[in-house]
């Protein structure tokens, strides 16, 4: 009887913790050009900043008015900020 009451416990507080993990990542704070903004010159560069750092990243930018879509040719990564960069 004590070692199903520990592994209920045991099972009450994981379910409980696993919540919390979902708020572990990372969100965005801001962006250059900003979000919504309407750009109608070609783009050198994006920069998003995050709240915290971030390992990695990858983007894809859709162009509203075609549907085409492009990938940077290069994503930069330091800490919170990612860059990615378009020829």
């Amino acid at each position: 009887m004590k070692r199903g009451l520990t592994s209920f416990l045991l099972f009450l507080t994981l379910m409980l913790a696993l919540p919390n993990l979902a708020h572990a990542h990372s969100h965005q704070e801001s962006s250059s050009p900003a979000e919504n903004e309407e750009v109608t010159a070609p783009l050198d560069e994006i920069t998003v900043t995050f709240d915290s750092g971030i390992a990695s990243g990858n983007m894809t930018v859709t162009n509203n008015t075609t549907g085409e879509e492009v990938e940077p040719d290069s994503i930069d990564v330091e800490s919170t900020v990612m860059i990615a960069s378009f020829n």
